[in-house]
C-alpha cells in the first residue's frame, strides 16, 4: 500500500525515507542559498 511506501525506512535509520530525503534536499538548498 501507498502509506506503507511514504513511511519506508529502507536505510534503518530510524526515520521516513520521504521525510529524510525531504529534509535533505531542504538542507542542500538552504546551504547553496548562503554561498
Amino acid at each position: 500500500p501507498a502509506e506503507r511506501l511514504l513511511v519506508a525506512d529502507l536505510d534503518g535509520d530510524g526515520r521516513s525515507d520521504l521525510i529524510a530525503g525531504v529534509q535533505g534536499g531542504i538542507s542542500v538548498l538552504m546551504s547553496r542559498g548562503r554561498r
